[in-house]
């Protein structure tokens, strides 16, 4: 079941799971690879990728209570993802 539908045809958000978690993969190495490829040098990027975007990995993430993730699909097909991470602070953040 959708969660979001609006006037673009075909285009919803729903929860993922882990059936999802290739989709999942080949999003997260794609979308990290534009926006952070340029930052560190291609080994580290490629390091990073291989370690962290594993089915394990992903799947692990999934069953985590305090991660939500979400696909974003426009008719069959994947075209975005997003992750909430709920009640976990950050260094950063008072």
């Amino acid at each position: 079941m959708a969660i979001l539908q609006n006037s673009v045809p075909d285009l919803f958000i729903r929860k993922a799971t882990c059936s999802d978690s290739s989709i999942l993969i080949r999003l997260a190495k794609l979308t990290f690879t534009e926006s952070h490829g340029h930052s560190a040098p291609k080994v580290d990027i490629a390091e990073y990728i291989k370690n962290n975007y594993t089915i394990e990995q992903i799947e692990k993430e999934l069953e985590e209570a305090n991660n939500h993730y979400y696909l974003l699909f426009i008719g069959h097909k994947a075209i975005g993802f997003s992750k909430i991470c709920m009640n976990i602070p950050h260094n950063s953040v008072d």
